[in-house]
């Protein structure tokens, strides 16, 4: 069995109400988030963003960045994960009570159906994907406009 570290990005399967998600995105993914000590993580979700127990992300994939030097390599910077400074990043998101961007929610959704630039992004708010996206400090889907996973 694989241990969960610091800095593992977790990938909750579709779900429930969520389900409609995967049809938008064409991703078996409806939600991510990251480890900032296991079990805990800390995610963006509608209520901003904060930690919570991995649980909530049943079931779910773990993705690890093996080395962060080489996909921080595509953004120009290389530099070697420092999980301390990771954690420290986590909190900052958490005590700055960052709300969720729900009007980039909501036209990601009419994107993926109708096509087109989401143009609906606010810098003070985040989507989950967006989130772990800054948190990393690089977007790590190429094709896509940073946080539009």
């Amino acid at each position: 069995m694989r241990i969960i570290e610091t800095g593992d990005i977790i990938f909750r399967k579709g779900k429930g109400i969520a389900k409609p998600i995967t049809w938008f995105t064409g991703s078996p993914y409806t939600h991510v988030a990251i480890v900032y000590d296991y079990p805990i993580i800390v995610h963006s979700h509608i209520w901003g963003v904060e930690p919570a127990d991995i649980k909530i992300m049943k079931p779910y994939d773990v993705y690890r960045i093996e080395n962060y030097a080489k996909v921080n390599e595509k953004c120009g910077v290389i530099q070697k994960v420092n999980k301390s400074k990771l954690k420290e990043r986590l909190l900052s998101h958490v005590c700055r009570e960052t709300s969720y961007d729900i009007g980039q929610f909501i036209a990601e959704a009419y994107y993926a159906i109708f096509g087109g630039e989401n143009k609906f992004n606010s810098v003070d708010e985040y989507i989950c994907s967006e989130f772990v996206n800054r948190v990393v400090g690089c977007d790590l889907v190429g094709d896509k406009k940073r946080g539009d996973i």
